[in-house]
C-alpha cells in the first residue's frame, strides 16, 4: 500500500501545467496545496506570484494560517481568500470598469432584497418573475449569456433589462455576477493588467465553484493551475449555482493535465472514514473517492502544523484504538450508546437518541462541559451491568482514568439542522458557560429593510455607508426604502424615469427634487423627505471619527449601536474614518467564523474546508436530514432524491472533517404542533398526559453509515 502522503508530495512537486487532486474527506487535498505553495516559495517564487483560494471565507482564514505557517520565506504574504474576493479586486482596475462598463459595488443581502421589491413593477406575477430571475442568474454563471437565443420571449427581454437597468443606474453589482464579468474581462480585453493574474493558482474544494469561476481559473493562471476537490462534498456555499460536473472533467479539458487521487486518510481516524464511506455507498456516490481504511497499527496523522507524522500509534492513541469497551455516555445522568462494530479501528463513533429536543440540548452541553474540563464523564450501559465504556467526551479515553486531555471549545463543531435548532443549543451552551460562534447564514446584518422596527442594523450600515459616500445611489435607495411594506418601489423607478429623462444621475436627480415647488412626480415629496433626513442626521459628523461618526448611526433614543452593525466594526479603536469603518463593515457582510476559542455552530454545508477534533450532529431526524422537501408530496420522486442527495453529501462533507470523535444526536419526540410545523416527518401522534406527542424516526442517513457504524442506544433521561 502506498504511503499516504506520498500523493500529496506527487501533487506538490508536479510541473504540470494543470494538476487536478481528487481524494475524499481528509485525504490530504489542502495539504497538497499548502505544500506545493511551500515548494514554489522555495523554488523562487515570489509570493505575489502564487494565489491560493478557497471555497468559503472561514476556510480561507484557516487555509491562510495554514500556509503562513509552511515554515517558508514570504508564505505569510501569499493571498488566500475566495475567488469572490478575487474578482472584486479584479473588476475594481481602471480598465475592468471601463471594459465592462460597470462598477464592482456588491449589493448586500438586503439591498437585493430592496432591489427585488423594485423589480415587482415589472407587472409581472412574482412568482414568474423570480423564476425568470433564477434562470437568468444561473446563465450568468455559466456564460449562457453569451449563447445566442439566451433570451427569447418578450417577458424574458423586459425583465433582463429592468435588472440591468436598476444596476446600471444604481452603480452596483450583484455577487452572481463576479464570475461572468470576470471570465469576459480576462478573456477578451487586451489590456488586463499584470496584477489581475498569477503565474501559479492552487484553488481547493473547486467542486462547489460555479462554472464561470473555473473557467476564470485559467484565465488567471499564466503557469500552473491546481485543482483538488470531491464532487460527492458538493455544498451550497455563499457562491451560488455550483459546478462539480466542471471538476469532474477537469482532466478532459486540460491537455496533459496530471490527475492525483488521493484515498489514504490522514485525518479522520479510520473509524469515522469507515462510517463515511458507508454514507457514501448508500448514497450511490462516486466510488473513487471512498477513504482506504487501516486495520489498526502504524498510522499516519496530520499535525495542527502541517507536517506529516508518520509511525507507531502513542499510548494513548493506541488505548483508543483498542475499543475494549462496549457501553459509554455522556455522564451519570446522560446517554447510554453501543460500542463500535469493530475493536480493531480508531476512532470514536456514536449514535445516541434522546427522548426530546430539550433532553438533546441539555445532553450535549454535559458532554461538552466535560470534555473542556478533561473529566471523564462514563456511564453505565442501560440494563445495567455493562462494563464502564469509554470517555464519550474526550474521544475514547478509559473511563477509569481521573482524567482526560481537554478540548478546546474551536476544537469542536456542533452541526444543527436549522437556525432555531443553532440559537437553541448555543442558549444552552452560554447557560452552562461555554462560549459558542453561530454560522447558520452566510449574511451577517438580519432584519427586514420594509419593517421599521427590524432594520435598525441595516440602517445603520446604509448611513455608514453614506457618511463614506454620499454618491452612493445603493445606499440611497436604501434610506428611501426603510419602514414601507414595498419599499417605496414605485417612487424610487419614477425617480429613475426621471433621472433618465433629465440626463441626470439618481442622486443628483434625488438631491434636486426638494427645489421644486410641485412634485415632479408621484411620491416625489416622500424621497426628499427622506434625502434631508439622512442629510440632517449626517451633517453634525461630517469629518469626524470613531464613536462621534458613528453617532449617526444609532437610533434616535438609543445610546448603543444596533448589535449586529456594530460586530461588523469590533474592534473599534475610536480614531477611524467612515471608509475605513465601512470597509470594515464590508469585508464581513459574509459571514465566517470569528478567531475566538468557541464551540462553532452551523449548518453542515458551512463546514466546507474545516476541521475539529469533534463533530456532533444535532437534530438527526428525517425532515431535518434529510429536509422537508424529501418527503413533500408536491415534489415528484425526481425532486425528493434530489434534495435528498444534496442534504446527504452536506452530512457526508460536514462528517469528514471529526479528526477524532463524531457524535449523531437523534430524538424521540417533541410536541406535535412544534414538530409539523418544523417539517419534522411524524410517524404517528400520542396523547401523553392531555399533550399531543409526535413520535419522530432518526434521520435515514444514520441509519446508512454502513456496518461500522454503531448500533443506536436510547437514554431515558428528560
Amino acid at each position: 500500500m502506498a504511503e499516504p502522503m506520498e500523493g500529496v508530495a506527487r501533487a506538490a512537486l508536479s510541473s504540470s501545467r494543470a494538476i487536478q487532486v481528487v481524494g475524499g474527506p481528509g485525504t490530504g487535498k489542502t495539504q497538497a496545496i499548502v505544500q506545493r505553495a511551500a515548494r514554489l516559495l522555495a523554488a523562487s517564487a515570489r509570493p505575489d506570484d502564487v494565489l491560493v483560494l478557497a471555497a468559503t471565507r472561514s476556510a480561507a482564514d484557516v487555509l491562510r494560517a495554514r500556509v503562513a505557517a509552511c515554515g517558508v520565506v514570504g508564505a505569510d504574504a501569499v493571498e488566500v481568500c475566495t475567488p469572490a474576493q478575487f474578482f472584486e479586486q479584479v473588476l475594481s482596475c481602471p480598465e475592468a470598469r471601463a471594459f465592462t462598463g460597470r462598477t464592482p459595488r456588491l449589493l448586500a443581502d438586503f439591498e437585493e432584497r430592496i432591489l427585488m421589491e423594485d423589480m415587482k413593477t415589472c407587472g409581472l406575477k412574482t412568482k414568474r418573475m423570480r423564476e425568470m430571475l433564477k434562470f437568468f442568474f444561473k446563465q450568468w454563471t455559466e456564460l449562457g449569456d453569451e449563447r445566442e437565443g439566451f433570451l427569447f420571449e418578450d417577458d424574458e427581454h423586459l425583465v433582463h433589462d429592468a435588472i440591468m437597468r436598476h444596476l446600471r443606474l444604481r452603480g452596483a453589482m450583484l455577487p452572481v455576477e463576479l464570475g461572468n464579468l470576470a471570465v469576459k474581462f480576462l478573456r477578451d480585453c487586451p489590456d488586463v493588467p499584470a496584477a489581475c493574474r498569477r503565474a501559479h493558482v492552487l484553488a481547493d474544494d473547486v467542486q462547489d465553484y460555479s462554472k464561470a469561476t473555473q473557467l476564470a481559473l485559467d484565465l488567471i493562471a499564466r503557469e500552473s493551475l491546481m485543482v483538488c476537490g470531491n464532487v460527492n462534498e458538493q455544498v451550497e456555499t455563499a457562491e451560488a449555482y455550483p459546478c462539480p460536473e466542471g471538476f469532474a472533467a477537469f482532466a478532459e479539458t486540460h491537455e496533459g493535465a496530471e490527475v492525483v487521487t488521493l484515498t489514504q486518510g490522514v485525518r479522520s481516524a479510520p473509524r469515522i472514514a469507515a462510517v463515511g464511506n458507508g454514507l457514501a455507498e448508500a448514497g450511490g456516490m462516486d466510488a473513487r473517492t471512498l477513504v482506504t481504511v487501516g486495520e489498526g497499527g502504524a498510522a499516519e496523522r496530520v499535525c495542527a502544523g502541517g507536517e506529516a507524522v508518520a509511525g507507531a500509534m502513542s499510548e494513548g492513541d493506541a488505548a483508543r484504538a483498542a475499543g475494549e469497551h462496549a457501553g459509554t455516555a455522556a455522564d451519570a445522568e446522560g446517554v447510554a450508546v453501543a460500542g463500535a462494530a469493530r475493536a480493531d479501528l480508531p476512532g470514536d463513533v456514536r449514535f445516541v437518541q434522546w427522548v426530546d429536543p430539550n433532553a438533546e440540548f441539555m445532553g450535549i452541553a454535559r458532554f461538552l462541559k466535560h470534555a473542556f474540563a478533561g473529566t471523564p464523564s462514563a456511564h453505565v450501559a442501560a440494563g445495567g451491568s455493562a462494563p464502564a465504556g469509554e470517555d464519550l467526551c474526550a474521544g475514547g479515553a478509559s473511563a477509569g482514568a481521573s482524567a482526560v486531555a481537554p478540548l478546546h471549545p474551536r476544537d469542536v463543531a456542533v452541526v444543527v439542522p436549522n437556525a432555531l435548532w443553532g440559537r437553541s443549543i448555543a442558549k444552552v451552551l452560554e447557560v452552562n458557560g461555554m462560549p459558542s460562534d453561530q454560522l447558520v447564514s452566510y449574511h451577517a446584518l438580519k432584519g427586514d429593510p420594509r419593517n421599521a422596527e427590524r432594520c435598525a442594523d441595516l440602517r445603520a450600515y446604509t448611513l455608514l455607508t453614506l457618511a463614506a459616500d454620499l454618491d452612493d445611489a445603493v445606499a440611497w435607495r436604501s434610506w428611501c426604502g426603510f419602514g414601507d411594506y414595498l419599499t417605496h418601489s414605485n417612487h424610487w423607478c419614477r425617480l429613475e424615469d426621471f433621472a433618465e429623462a433629465a440626463g441626470m444621475g439618481v442622486v443628483e436627480a434625488l438631491a434636486q427634487l426638494a427645489d421644486f415647488d410641485e412634485p415632479p412626480f408621484a411620491g416625489a415629496d416622500v424621497l426628499a423627505a427622506r434625502w434631508r433626513q439622512a442629510q440632517e442626521l449626517l451633517a453634525p459628523v461630517a469629518g469626524k471619527r470613531g464613536f462621534t461618526l458613528l453617532s449617526a448611526c444609532k437610533l434616535p433614543g438609543h445610546d448603543e449601536l444596533p448589535p449586529a452593525f456594530e460586530a461588523l466594526l469590533a474592534p473599534l479603536s475610536g480614531t477611524e474614518d467612515a471608509a475605513e469603518l465601512l470597509a470594515r463593515a464590508r469585508g464581513r457582510l459574509e459571514r465566517r467564523f470569528a478567531d475566538v476559542d468557541a464551540v462553532r455552530i452551523a449548518l453542515p454545508s458551512m463546514l466546507v474546508g474545516l476541521e475539529f477534533d469533534t463533530v456532533i450532529i444535532a437534530g438527526a431526524v428525517d425532515g431535518f436530514y434529510p429536509g422537508v422537501g424529501a418527503f413533500d408530496i408536491e415534489n415528484d420522486e425526481d425532486r425528493q432524491a434530489e434534495i435528498a442527495a444534496a442534504d446527504r453529501r452536506a452530512w457526508y462533507a460536514a462528517m469528514g472533517t471529526a479528526r477524532r470523535t463524531l457524535v449523531v444526536s437523534t430524538f424521540q419526540k417533541d410536541r406535535a404542533e412544534v414538530a409539523l410545523r418544523s417539517g419534522m416527518q411524524v410517524h404517528r401522534i400520542r396523547d401523553e398526559h392531555g399533550q399531543a406527542m409526535a413520535r419522530l424516526a432518526p434521520s435515514r442517513f444514520a441509519l446508512e453509515l454502513g456496518p461500522e457504524a454503531p448500533a443506536l442506544e436510547t437514554t431515558l433521561e428528560r
